[in-house]
């Protein structure tokens, strides 16, 4: 079985996340910044390069009791090959994989919560297929879009043309979802 990605979730308090902050803001000011479609939100991509996003987003539970969640979005591929954004990763490597991770994590603040104790919010499973003849991709994305046929809860991925004010299929990309869990 191989994948690309997954992102785990921790809860952490709100004294260890201005830590946290505190900690990234000195070392990383410029790749630590907040997210324009999310409020209360905060991106850090110091680790990009590494395959690691890591965001935190801040909820208010009552009205005066708040909690910050902090999502690892990690490509295990990425972060063993810093530019390698095609290859798949196969699960029987996963071995060392997560004190990797941790030591990467520790090199931006010791405080951040290690990959053993999240909670596993995002997998995504994927298959490469290899064709003949690259511009054949763009022809089965095409098919794929016109193809398919609305069947149960399934939703198909459009993309808004602000030019024609209508919505159209994406051409470089067929994504299929179903309860936003499943993609094809």
């Amino acid at each position: 079985m191989t994948f690309h990605t997954f992102e785990l979730s921790y809860r952490i308090s709100m004294v260890r996340y201005f830590k946290v902050c505190e900690t990234i803001r000195e070392k990383y000011s410029s790749k630590f910044f907040p997210d324009r479609a999310n409020t209360g939100r905060w991106i850090f991509t110091g680790l990009e390069g590494a395959g690691i996003i890591i965001c935190f987003s801040k909820h208010t539970i009552y009205d005066e009791y708040s909690e910050v969640k902090v999502f690892y979005r990690i490509n295990p591929v990425r972060l063993l090959h810093s530019g390698d954004y095609l290859n798949l990763f196969h699960s029987n490597d996963v071995g060392d994989l997560f004190d990797l991770i941790d030591e990467r994590l520790s090199e931006v603040a010791n405080i951040l919560p290690k990959v053993r104790e999240g909670t596993l919010v995002r997998f995504d499973f994927c298959s490469n297929i290899v064709m003949e003849n690259p511009s054949r991709v763009k022809d089965w994305i095409y098919l794929l879009n016109r193809a398919f046929i609305p069947a149960g809860k399934y939703k198909q991925k459009k993309v808004f043309n602000k030019r024609a004010g209508r919505y159209e299929l994406p051409d470089n990309e067929a994504t299929f979802t179903r309860d936003e869990l499943v993609e094809v």
